[in-house]
């Protein structure tokens, strides 16, 4: 009896003891209930622009960019914004166009829906013209050649007129130095390559269709969503591309054109 009673108070001993250090009441424990539940919750990161800009700092020319005529622009090593800059001091036109080079494929060119391109951008300078333009606004022009570039006679695509007038050539002459000439102005539009409109002759808010030969219009067969995913080249016309303007000499500097995706 006696060693029966022993053996039960030895079992209840034990038996305490074992409750006593298990893990419940353990404080070296690895779980740690709060810190389980805060790693299984995940945060959104905004997405940051990819951009590329076309400096002329090396003498390179990505995009073949010029003033829209049959005058060859030349890179100046000083004088832009900063660094060098594309300059023609003959541009005789109406409007002048800086845009790519036609039928040359490039960064600025190809399928912007695919790349989800979200702007484009570039730097101006007017140094010298005849007749006042600073009442002007700089429009965006994106274009498809329907694969024939050298023929503009099909080219179709759409424009945007922006909020921002074109720079005075008296800025310039007031203030300049031979490290960066003062006068420049900064022009971005937004691209809004992703839109999908309901109907094939609706544009996004401010865009319409252009044809060169024709004015404004659609291209039979040509939609926005087209457009973006095949855009030959882009122009940056000096005022409203279905108005007409007087023809003078125009002496300018373009720098940093840039396009930007994600």
């Amino acid at each position: 009896m006696k060693r029966t009673l022993l053996t039960a108070i030895l079992f209840l001993m034990i038996f305490g003891a074992a409750l006593l250090i298990g893990p419940g009441c353990s404080h070296e424990s690895p779980v740690d209930p709060v810190a389980t539940g805060a790693a299984t919750v995940e945060t959104s990161k905004p997405v940051t622009p990819t951009t590329f800009v076309e400096t002329f700092d090396s003498h390179r020319n990505v995009g073949g960019w010029s003033f829209g005529t049959t005058h060859r622009p030349v890179i100046e090593d000083l004088g832009g914004n900063t660094g060098g800059y594309l300059h023609d001091p003959s541009v005789i036109t109406f409007a002048p166009s800086p845009g790519t080079e036609l039928g040359e494929e490039s960064i600025f060119t190809g399928n912007y829906r695919e790349r989800k391109v979200t702007s484009v951008g570039i730097d101006l300078r007017c140094i010298d013209y005849e007749w006042d333009i600073t009442t002007r606004y700089l429009t965006l022009i994106i274009m498809n050649d329907n694969g024939t570039p050298l023929d503009l006679e099909d080219d179709w695509g759409a424009y945007f007129i922006g909020d921002i007038t074109l720079p005075s050539k008296y800025v310039a002459w007031l203030t300049s130095t031979m490290e960066n000439e003062p006068g420049w102005v900064s022009y971005d539009f937004n691209i809004p390559s992703q839109e999908n409109p309901l109907q094939e002759d609706r544009l996004p808010e401010g865009w319409n269709f252009i044809r060169w030969w024709s004015g404004s219009g659609q291209q039979p067969g040509g939609s926005w969503v087209a457009l973006m995913q095949n855009v030959s080249y882009i122009q940056f016309c000096y005022g409203d591309p279905t108005l007409y303007y007087v023809l003078q000499t125009f002496d300018l500097g373009l720098d940093n054109p840039r396009i930007s995706w994600q």
